[in-house]
């Protein structure tokens, strides 16, 4: 090495600003207008950006000469980057007692109710607080305003794209911001890696199944679809990196001796399950998805719409059993009580939506007769259970 580069320092072109700007255009397909979009910069600023920054790389491209994708040299620079990125946000969080929480879209029901009672907790514990946190003018007995309660939450939140559906994208970003320090509790798929120690808990949460979506006039599904008959539909799924279109493709080719192919019964890919649910109401396929991601489009919800009431869930089961995958939150080790008693509310808001396909429903009542003790027979929850998932 010669003697003036001995020791210098990092190069100025490479800034965690720049890296921030090159990790949002990857995640974002490379879209330079996208990454602007999100950055809230102008696509001028994000191209000089990433121009600086590829130039102090001494001719080696970040991305694929088509620009659709990044090189073998830009994948690695976008996973160091990643990184450092979480690394940044762990430590613009040191000392934080701020819990942060990162899930997908359809575990956004379960967050909400969690903070919602966090809150009523503390109105319960806290006088001159409303179910908000609003101060209402009163003073605690030291005539100063009633301080926060020792145990009290605040929480912040992470909503995680469509595209973190991916597995690949999962494990990566999302579980390596929470091995990173950069988030606190992950709701989602198990992590398949935990490290040698283990450096992540993992706390069972529910079991979803898979669920097809069929027109209440059509006969012969019952309260359920074979997988020998769901492969003769043309299907409406998630694409092959989301783990219920893996978990359908893998039952498929190894119980499914006559399966058509995917070019046959696929009819059409989307992450947003909205697309999914408005191709199969208009007659283009039948919409297969988890039951928590099927949940805001049945009949009944809130979301479902006005034609929702023609169409019914049922389980696509082989064999007679259920498809199901669980659902897990996943800490650090040693968490803290705080991270712990959100995981304790989450518990509580499943068992209180009956969202566990796993746990048995509820006998119906008889009229004139009392109303039965309920029995919940869930698998055990994995709470602390640590290592590679099943």
């Amino acid at each position: 090495m010669p003697q003036h580069e001995r020791g210098r320092g990092p190069d100025p072109r490479i800034t965690l600003a720049r890296l921030r700007v090159f990790v949002s255009v990857a995640e974002l397909d490379c879209s330079v207008t996208r990454a602007a979009d999100e950055l809230r910069q102008t696509s001028n600023a994000v191209r000089q950006n990433l121009d600086l920054l590829q130039s102090a790389f001494a001719g080696r491209s970040l991305f694929a000469q088509d620009r659709r994708g990044l090189s073998v040299f830009g994948a690695e620079v976008y996973r160091q980057a990643r990184e450092m990125m979480d690394r940044w946000g762990a430590l613009s969080d040191a000392g934080s007692s701020t819990l942060r929480i990162t899930f997908l879209p359809q575990h956004a029901h379960l967050v909400s109710a969690v903070m919602r009672r966090l809150r009523a907790t503390v109105a319960d514990e806290r006088p001159g607080r409303d179910a908000d946190g609003r101060d209402l003018g009163q003073r605690d007995s030291g005539g100063r305003a009633g301080d926060w309660p020792d145990d009290h939450i605040e929480c912040t939140t992470n909503v995680l794209g469509e595209q973190d559906r991916s597995m690949v994208v999962f494990e990566e970003n999302v579980i390596g911001s929470l091995l990173h320090g950069a988030t606190d509790l992950v709701i989602g798929p198990p992590p398949r890696r935990v490290g040698d120690p283990p450096a992540l808990d993992r706390h069972r949460l529910y079991t979803s199944r898979l669920e097809a979506m069929i027109d209440s006039a059509e006969a012969g599904a019952g309260d359920g679809i074979e997988l020998r008959d769901l492969v003769r539909r043309r299907l409406l799924v998630p694409p092959l990196p989301a783990r219920s279109r893996q978990m359908l493709e893998r039952e498929i080719a190894e119980h499914i001796a006559d399966d058509p192919g995917i070019a046959t019964r696929v009819a059409h890919e989307a992450y947003g399950t909205k697309v999914l649910v408005a191709f199969g109401q208009d007659g283009h396929g039948t919409v297969v998805v988890p039951s928590d991601i099927a949940l805001p489009f049945k009949s009944g919800s809130a979301f479902a719409g006005t034609r929702a009431g023609s169409f019914r869930w049922v389980p696509v089961r082989r064999d007679g059993v259920d498809l199901t995958q669980d659902v897990y939150a996943t800490t650090r080790v040693d968490p803290g009580e705080r991270a712990l008693r959100v995981v304790r509310e989450l518990r509580t808001v499943v068992r209180e939506t009956g969202l566990d396909a796993a746990a048995e429903p509820e006998p119906r009542e008889h009229a004139g007769s009392p109303a039965p003790a309920r029995r919940d027979t869930a698998r055990p929850a994995v709470t602390g259970a640590r290592g590679p998932s099943a």
